[in-house]
């Protein structure tokens, strides 16, 4: 492989930091509300005439039973989501993913997202070590979800005949009762 350029790795860093940045500032989905916003909800149904539900007084004792305050580790997931992004988006670029230790350039893809990390304000996966430790397991998630995939695809196979067959049996109940439609009354 030969050795990138300067201008390589500064565009895998651009790109990185944009994925970054997108994935920073997507709204979070939040299933579950907070117990104030519940109980003006609620309020507001009570004002319209409609009395509290069991779902909903069910939802409100789940909410305070989860205490105050920020939950626990969304920091940390934030962290996990930009250093996902970024590792895809360095995926595919004529950068090697690690580090040859033997070499003394720092043009890597780990060496990238790392960057990228660092200038979005992430002191999470800041180093290259952390990021390649992260890409490693990302790398072994995908390879146990193709091995996975395989898997469900070859059974599919197998099962395919046996699919047809009943395809062709139940067009035959369809086409018997349609025929049957207007003796039958239900």
């Amino acid at each position: 492989m030969t050795r990138p350029s300067r201008s390589e790795y500064d565009a895998v860093v651009g790109a990185a930091l944009a994925a970054i940045e997108a994935t920073k500032n997507r709204p979070r989905i939040r299933a579950a509300r907070s117990p104030q916003a519940m109980i003006a909800a609620m309020r507001a149904n009570q004002a319209k005439g409609e009395g509290p539900t069991a779902a909903a007084l069910a939802a409100l004792a789940a909410a305070l039973a989860r205490g105050r305050g920020r939950p626990s580790g969304t920091r940390e997931d934030a962290a996990l989501r930009a250093v996902w992004a970024a590792a895809l988006a360095a995926c595919g670029t004529g950068l090697s993913t690690y580090r040859n230790g033997a070499s003394w350039h720092r043009l890597s893809q780990c060496d990238a997202v790392a960057e990228a990390m660092v200038a979005a304000g992430f002191r999470t996966f800041a180093t290259y070590d952390a990021v390649a430790r992260e890409m490693r397991k990302l790398k072994r998630s995908f390879r146990q979800f193709s091995e996975t995939c395989a898997k469900v695809t070859a059974a599919w196979r197998e099962m395919e005949p046996e699919f047809r067959k009943m395809e062709s049996m139940m067009r035959g109940l369809a086409e018997t009762f349609a025929a049957l439609g207007p003796f039958l009354k239900f």
